[in-house]
């Protein structure tokens, strides 16, 4: 369970990341994605150390009302 909420963190933030990366158009798209694979897990750390908090319960909520 662990294993899949970080992979959805993960995929959140890769497709917010390279929305915005696509919107302004700084790299081509391949470029963009290379770029962008080891650029969320050091991103996802560093929110979870400055907020204290993962990137799927901010949107979404705790999770704990679903385990019960």
């Amino acid at each position: 369970m662990k294993l899949l909420r970080r992979l959805f963190d993960y995929s959140l933030l890769f497709s917010i990341l390279y929305l915005i990366g696509a919107e302004i158009d700084v790299l081509s798209r391949w470029t963009l994605i290379v770029v962008l694979i080891p650029v969320v897990p050091l991103l996802d750390l560093l929110l979870k150390k400055l907020f204290r908090l993962s990137l799927g319960k901010y949107f979404f909520g705790s999770q704990k009302k679903w385990h019960k």
